[in-house]
């Protein structure tokens, strides 16, 4: 007979182990709780991500010619 408690009685080690995708809860919780210099290690700085868009642009245009041609 299986029954139904509300109440979690395992370990929070225990349970997030067992989590296979985090929420937006979760994530929110976790970034709230980076600094800045914390958050542009992990996602890079705006100008990190303006220097690879000529390398973005190459490779759309070798996977796919007629794409982004050039005026």
């Amino acid at each position: 007979m299986c029954v139904f408690v509300l109440e979690h009685t395992c370990s929070m080690t225990d349970l997030y182990a067992r989590v296979r995708q985090a929420t937006d809860d979760i994530l929110g919780m976790f970034h709230k709780g980076f600094s800045n210099p914390e958050r542009e290690l992990v996602r890079g700085s705006p100008e990190n991500g303006y220097e690879k868009i000529p390398i973005y642009v190459y490779m759309i245009r070798r996977e796919d010619h007629g794409t982004l041609n050039a005026t």
